[in-house]
Protein backbone atom coordinates (compact mmCIF):
# COMPACT_ATOMS: atom_id res chain seq x y z
CA UNK A 1 0.00 0.00 0.00
CA UNK A 2 2.86 2.37 0.84
CA UNK A 3 4.35 2.20 -2.64
CA UNK A 4 0.97 3.01 -4.19
CA UNK A 5 0.56 6.10 -2.02
CA UNK A 6 4.15 7.19 -2.64
CA UNK A 7 3.76 6.76 -6.40
CA UNK A 8 0.54 8.78 -6.41
CA UNK A 9 2.18 11.50 -4.33
CA UNK A 10 5.22 11.75 -6.61
CA UNK A 11 3.00 11.85 -9.69
CA UNK A 12 0.91 14.71 -8.34
CA UNK A 13 4.04 16.57 -7.20
CA UNK A 14 5.61 16.26 -10.66
CA UNK A 15 2.44 17.47 -12.37
CA UNK A 16 2.21 20.45 -10.02
CA UNK A 17 5.87 21.32 -10.55
CA UNK A 18 5.46 21.14 -14.32
CA UNK A 19 2.39 23.38 -14.25
CA UNK A 20 4.09 25.95 -12.05
CA UNK A 21 7.16 26.00 -14.30
CA UNK A 22 5.10 26.48 -17.43
CA UNK A 23 3.04 29.17 -15.73
CA UNK A 24 6.17 31.15 -14.81
CA UNK A 25 7.58 30.87 -18.32
CA UNK A 26 4.31 31.77 -19.95
CA UNK A 27 3.23 34.53 -17.61
CA UNK A 28 4.28 37.28 -20.03
CA UNK A 29 3.57 35.38 -23.18
CA UNK A 30 -0.02 35.82 -24.19
CA UNK A 31 0.16 33.16 -26.85
CA UNK A 32 1.07 30.56 -24.23
CA UNK A 33 -1.57 31.45 -21.65
CA UNK A 34 -4.04 29.05 -23.16
CA UNK A 35 -1.59 26.19 -22.63
CA UNK A 36 -1.15 27.24 -19.05
CA UNK A 37 -4.91 27.20 -18.56
CA UNK A 38 -5.11 23.77 -20.13
CA UNK A 39 -2.43 22.42 -17.83
CA UNK A 40 -4.15 23.84 -14.76
CA UNK A 41 -7.39 22.24 -15.92
CA UNK A 42 -5.63 18.89 -16.31
CA UNK A 43 -4.13 19.22 -12.84
CA UNK A 44 -7.53 20.02 -11.35
CA UNK A 45 -9.02 16.98 -13.08
CA UNK A 46 -6.22 14.71 -11.82
CA UNK A 47 -6.64 16.00 -8.28
CA UNK A 48 -10.40 15.52 -8.47
CA UNK A 49 -9.99 11.94 -9.69
CA UNK A 50 -7.41 11.23 -6.98
CA UNK A 51 -9.73 12.61 -4.30
CA UNK A 52 -12.68 10.64 -5.67
CA UNK A 53 -10.62 7.45 -5.76
CA UNK A 54 -9.38 8.02 -2.21
CA UNK A 55 -12.93 8.46 -0.95
CA UNK A 56 -14.11 5.35 -2.79
CA UNK A 57 -11.27 3.19 -1.49
CA UNK A 58 -11.70 4.46 2.06
CA UNK A 59 -15.26 3.12 2.13
CA UNK A 60 -15.24 -0.58 2.88
CA UNK A 61 -17.01 -3.19 5.02
CA UNK A 62 -15.47 -3.69 8.45
CA UNK A 63 -15.53 -6.89 10.44
CA UNK A 64 -18.22 -6.97 13.10
CA UNK A 65 -17.90 -7.90 16.77
CA UNK A 66 -18.70 -11.55 16.09
CA UNK A 67 -15.30 -11.92 14.39
CA UNK A 68 -13.30 -10.67 17.38
CA UNK A 69 -13.06 -13.98 19.32
CA UNK A 70 -11.60 -15.68 16.23
CA UNK A 71 -8.70 -13.25 16.09
CA UNK A 72 -7.39 -14.63 19.38
CA UNK A 73 -5.31 -17.80 19.68
CA UNK A 74 -6.69 -20.86 21.45
CA UNK A 75 -5.42 -24.32 22.37
CA UNK A 76 -6.30 -25.61 18.90
CA UNK A 77 -5.58 -22.65 16.60
CA UNK A 78 -2.79 -20.09 16.91
CA UNK A 79 -3.60 -16.74 15.29
CA UNK A 80 -0.41 -14.84 14.49
CA UNK A 81 0.83 -12.13 12.09
CA UNK A 82 2.15 -13.56 8.83
CA UNK A 83 3.27 -12.40 5.41
CA UNK A 84 0.70 -9.85 4.22
CA UNK A 85 -1.85 -10.71 6.88
CA UNK A 86 -2.73 -13.34 9.47
CA UNK A 87 -1.93 -17.02 9.86
CA UNK A 88 -4.39 -19.44 11.44
CA UNK A 89 -2.19 -22.34 12.51
CA UNK A 90 -4.18 -25.47 13.33
CA UNK A 91 -3.36 -29.16 13.78
CA UNK A 92 -2.40 -29.77 10.13
CA UNK A 93 1.26 -29.66 9.14
CA UNK A 94 0.84 -30.70 5.51
CA UNK A 95 -2.01 -28.59 4.05
CA UNK A 96 -2.54 -24.84 3.83
CA UNK A 97 -4.98 -22.39 2.24
CA UNK A 98 -4.16 -18.89 1.01
CA UNK A 99 -7.33 -16.80 1.13
CA UNK A 100 -8.05 -13.58 -0.80
CA UNK A 101 -10.89 -11.49 0.75
CA UNK A 102 -13.75 -10.02 -1.24
CA UNK A 103 -13.43 -6.53 -2.72
CA UNK A 104 -13.68 -3.70 -0.18
CA UNK A 105 -14.09 -6.10 2.74
CA UNK A 106 -11.74 -5.96 5.71
CA UNK A 107 -9.70 -9.17 5.89
CA UNK A 108 -10.53 -9.76 9.55
CA UNK A 109 -14.15 -10.31 8.57
CA UNK A 110 -13.16 -13.78 7.37
CA UNK A 111 -11.45 -14.75 10.65
CA UNK A 112 -14.31 -17.02 11.83
CA UNK A 113 -14.24 -19.02 8.60
CA UNK A 114 -10.44 -19.21 8.56
CA UNK A 115 -10.42 -20.33 12.19
CA UNK A 116 -12.84 -23.18 11.51
CA UNK A 117 -10.97 -24.34 8.43
CA UNK A 118 -7.66 -24.28 10.33
CA UNK A 119 -9.15 -26.17 13.23
CA UNK A 120 -10.56 -28.99 11.11
CA UNK A 121 -8.89 -29.06 7.70
CA UNK A 122 -5.73 -27.06 7.06
CA UNK A 123 -3.78 -23.98 8.09
CA UNK A 124 -5.02 -20.70 6.66
CA UNK A 125 -3.28 -17.53 5.50
CA UNK A 126 -5.69 -14.59 5.42
CA UNK A 127 -4.22 -11.92 3.15
CA UNK A 128 -4.68 -8.20 3.87
CA UNK A 129 -4.90 -6.50 0.49
CA UNK A 130 -3.97 -2.90 -0.44
CA UNK A 131 -7.10 -0.78 -0.10
CA UNK A 132 -8.96 -4.07 0.52
CA UNK A 133 -8.78 -4.91 -3.19
CA UNK A 134 -7.21 -8.27 -4.09
CA UNK A 135 -6.55 -7.21 -7.67
CA UNK A 136 -4.01 -4.66 -6.38
CA UNK A 137 -1.77 -7.43 -5.06
CA UNK A 138 -2.72 -10.56 -6.98
CA UNK A 139 0.73 -12.06 -6.40
CA UNK A 140 0.50 -11.87 -2.59
CA UNK A 141 0.45 -15.68 -2.39
CA UNK A 142 4.01 -15.84 -3.71
CA UNK A 143 5.51 -14.28 -0.58
CA UNK A 144 3.62 -16.72 1.63
CA UNK A 145 4.77 -19.75 -0.31
CA UNK A 146 8.37 -18.59 -0.17
CA UNK A 147 8.26 -18.20 3.61
CA UNK A 148 6.24 -21.29 4.55
CA UNK A 149 6.41 -24.87 3.33
CA UNK A 150 3.53 -27.34 2.98
CA UNK A 151 3.03 -30.50 0.97
CA UNK A 152 -0.32 -29.26 -0.33
CA UNK A 153 -1.23 -25.68 -1.17
CA UNK A 154 -4.74 -24.44 -1.94
CA UNK A 155 -5.91 -21.06 -3.18
CA UNK A 156 -9.24 -19.65 -2.05
CA UNK A 157 -11.21 -16.44 -2.18
CA UNK A 158 -14.56 -14.76 -1.87
CA UNK A 159 -16.26 -12.85 -4.67
CA UNK A 160 -13.71 -10.75 -6.64
CA UNK A 161 -11.06 -12.06 -4.27
CA UNK A 162 -11.93 -15.53 -5.52
CA UNK A 163 -11.67 -14.43 -9.13
CA UNK A 164 -8.22 -12.98 -8.40
CA UNK A 165 -7.16 -16.12 -6.53
CA UNK A 166 -8.20 -18.27 -9.50
CA UNK A 167 -6.19 -16.09 -11.87
CA UNK A 168 -3.08 -16.39 -9.73
CA UNK A 169 -3.51 -20.15 -9.41
CA UNK A 170 -3.95 -20.57 -13.16
CA UNK A 171 -0.56 -18.93 -13.65
CA UNK A 172 1.03 -21.15 -10.96
CA UNK A 173 -1.07 -24.29 -11.26
CA UNK A 174 1.87 -26.63 -10.75
CA UNK A 175 2.31 -25.25 -7.23
CA UNK A 176 -1.23 -25.91 -6.02
CA UNK A 177 -3.40 -28.89 -5.22
CA UNK A 178 -6.74 -27.12 -5.44
CA UNK A 179 -9.00 -24.08 -5.42
CA UNK A 180 -11.93 -23.05 -3.21
CA UNK A 181 -14.29 -20.50 -4.76
CA UNK A 182 -16.85 -18.70 -2.60
CA UNK A 183 -19.40 -16.88 -4.76
CA UNK A 184 -16.72 -16.58 -7.42
CA UNK A 185 -15.49 -18.09 -10.69
CA UNK A 186 -12.36 -18.51 -12.78
CA UNK A 187 -11.94 -16.40 -15.90
CA UNK A 188 -9.19 -18.72 -17.17
CA UNK A 189 -9.24 -22.47 -17.92
CA UNK A 190 -7.93 -24.56 -15.03
CA UNK A 191 -6.06 -27.89 -15.26
CA UNK A 192 -8.24 -30.99 -15.12
CA UNK A 193 -6.18 -32.54 -12.33
CA UNK A 194 -6.91 -29.63 -9.99
CA UNK A 195 -9.26 -30.16 -7.02
CA UNK A 196 -11.92 -27.46 -7.17
CA UNK A 197 -15.00 -26.75 -5.08
CA UNK A 198 -17.31 -23.84 -5.88
CA UNK A 199 -19.89 -22.68 -3.34
CA UNK A 200 -22.56 -19.99 -3.45
CA UNK A 201 -25.87 -19.29 -1.74
CA UNK A 202 -29.13 -19.58 -3.64
CA UNK A 203 -30.17 -16.19 -2.21
CA UNK A 204 -27.01 -14.46 -3.40
CA UNK A 205 -27.99 -11.38 -5.41
CA UNK A 206 -24.48 -9.91 -5.65
CA UNK A 207 -22.80 -12.70 -7.60
CA UNK A 208 -23.13 -12.12 -11.35
CA UNK A 209 -24.73 -15.41 -12.32
CA UNK A 210 -24.40 -14.66 -16.03
CA UNK A 211 -20.62 -14.43 -15.63
CA UNK A 212 -20.62 -17.43 -13.33
CA UNK A 213 -22.38 -19.59 -15.90
CA UNK A 214 -20.28 -18.26 -18.78
CA UNK A 215 -17.07 -19.18 -16.95
CA UNK A 216 -18.27 -22.54 -15.66
CA UNK A 217 -16.47 -24.26 -18.54
CA UNK A 218 -13.16 -23.04 -17.14
CA UNK A 219 -13.46 -25.41 -14.19
CA UNK A 220 -12.30 -29.04 -14.34
CA UNK A 221 -15.03 -31.53 -15.21
CA UNK A 222 -14.73 -33.13 -11.78
CA UNK A 223 -15.13 -29.79 -9.98
CA UNK A 224 -17.66 -29.92 -7.16
CA UNK A 225 -20.41 -27.31 -6.97
CA UNK A 226 -22.25 -26.68 -3.71
CA UNK A 227 -25.34 -24.47 -3.78
CA UNK A 228 -26.09 -23.46 -0.21
CA UNK A 229 -29.83 -23.43 0.33
CA UNK A 230 -30.85 -20.24 2.11
CA UNK A 231 -27.38 -18.71 1.93
CA UNK A 232 -26.45 -15.33 0.46
CA UNK A 233 -23.30 -13.46 -0.59
CA UNK A 234 -22.16 -11.76 2.60
CA UNK A 235 -22.46 -14.63 5.05
CA UNK A 236 -19.17 -16.19 3.98
CA UNK A 237 -17.69 -13.39 6.07
CA UNK A 238 -18.64 -11.52 9.24
CA UNK A 239 -19.16 -7.98 8.01
CA UNK A 240 -22.90 -7.51 8.20
CA UNK A 241 -25.37 -6.89 5.42
CA UNK A 242 -24.03 -6.15 1.94
CA UNK A 243 -25.84 -3.68 -0.28
CA UNK A 244 -27.83 -5.39 -3.01
CA UNK A 245 -27.56 -8.83 -1.45
CA UNK A 246 -30.44 -11.20 -0.91
CA UNK A 247 -31.78 -12.01 2.55
CA UNK A 248 -30.41 -15.26 3.94
CA UNK A 249 -32.76 -17.66 5.72
CA UNK A 250 -30.00 -19.68 7.35
CA UNK A 251 -27.52 -18.49 9.93
CA UNK A 252 -24.05 -17.25 9.08
CA UNK A 253 -22.64 -20.07 11.18
CA UNK A 254 -24.59 -22.61 9.12
CA UNK A 255 -23.37 -21.18 5.82
CA UNK A 256 -19.73 -21.15 6.92
CA UNK A 257 -20.08 -24.63 8.35
CA UNK A 258 -21.08 -25.90 4.93
CA UNK A 259 -17.82 -24.53 3.53
CA UNK A 260 -15.83 -26.58 6.04
CA UNK A 261 -17.84 -29.71 5.28
CA UNK A 262 -17.33 -29.22 1.54
CA UNK A 263 -13.56 -29.05 2.06
CA UNK A 264 -13.62 -32.26 4.06
CA UNK A 265 -15.56 -33.92 1.25
CA UNK A 266 -13.09 -32.54 -1.28
CA UNK A 267 -10.25 -34.47 0.31
CA UNK A 268 -12.38 -37.41 1.46
CA UNK A 269 -11.91 -36.70 5.14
Amino acid sequence: MKWILMSAGWMLACILAAVLLVSVICRKRDRMRKWSQVLWTVLAAVLLMAATGAVYLSMYSHHDESAEPFLISSETVAVTPASNGLMFDGPSDSRAVIFYPGAKVEAEAYAPLMYQIAEEWGDCFLVEMPFHMAMLDADAAKDIQQEYHYDQWYMAGHSLGGVTAATYLQEHSDEFRGLILLAAYSTDPLPEELQVVSLYGDRDEVLNMEEYEKNRENLPEKAEEVIISGGNHAQFGNYGIQKGDGTAVISRENQQRQVVEALKSLTNE
